[in-house]
């Protein structure tokens, strides 16, 4: 009787690993899923591959999510970031190729808005790269070239307006800075620190408007600690010798 059960246990898990061997292998299946459940299962491996930085592992997951599934919206999207980390050049590709077909969906309004930033960012991203070259070399005209080119692609990058009225100031041509840190001022309106580096370019050929920016940093530091204090310290000097010359603000 012993060696009946034994036989019998043996055979049967003989038995059971030949039956998952066949069903890994795909000779023996269960229900066959549809394209769009395994994309998903795809979607769902390259999320925890891109979680886990294995961008390479990443990115086949979601190719074969997409290529089952064309409408898999966020295996597309999470596709182009997976290849930011791998090849720029494939991810711009891939974030065109996803605002074309989403464009129009309702449930993709948000991630259109993203996905168009990253577009953009990638695109800005060789001009500014270069025109941060050309101004260290002292090239400012070919620096305020590649920083129009990257505005072109993304004309609210701050880093961008910043570096382009770097350049200028570098140039000597103060009313061009203090354009581009007007724009910057648009979009941080809030920001000390470019309020400062605008009320220094200002100093070169407009002290009222300077004196009036100092005294706007001086309020603004009653309530907002967004400024080192060496700097709050010097646009309190300054302020103060511009009063002395008449320019209060």
């Amino acid at each position: 009787m012993g060696l009946e059960i034994a036989f019998g246990k043996g055979r049967w898990m003989y038995w059971s690993i030949l039956l998952a061997a066949l069903v890994a292998a795909g000779i023996i299946v269960g229900r066959r899923k549809s394209p769009e459940e395994f994309a998903r299962t795809r979607l769902v491996w390259g999320d925890a591959a891109l979680a886990s930085g294995k961008y390479d592992q990443a990115i086949v997951f979601y190719k074969t999510a997409v290529d089952k599934d064309p409408t898999l919206w966020s295996a597309y999207f999470n596709l182009a970031l997976a290849y930011e980390y791998e090849d720029e050049e494939k991810a711009l590709a891939t974030w065109e190729k996803y605002l074309e077909a989403a464009e129009g969906e309702p449930s993709q309004e948000e991630w259109l808005v993203q996905a168009r930033d990253h577009r953009a960012r990638l695109l800005a991203a060789p001009h500014f790269a270069r025109a941060l070259e050309l101004t260290e070399a002292a090239d400012y005209e070919r620096a305020r070239r590649e920083y129009e080119a990257a505005l072109g692609a993304r004309p609210e990058d701050l880093d961008v307006l910043k570096g382009a009225a770097a350049n200028e100031e570098a140039a000597r041509d103060y009313a061009a800075a203090a354009r581009y840190y007007e724009q910057a001022l648009e979009v941080a309106p809030y920001s000390m620190n470019i309020r400062y580096d605008l009320a220094l370019v200002y100093e070169n050929f407009d002290k009222g408007k300077a004196a009036t920016l100092y005294r706007e940093l001086l309020e603004m530091s009653k309530t907002n600690t967004g400024i080192t204090m060496e700097k709050l310290k010097d646009a309190q000097r300054r302020h103060a010798a511009l009063a002395r010359e008449g320019y209060r603000g």
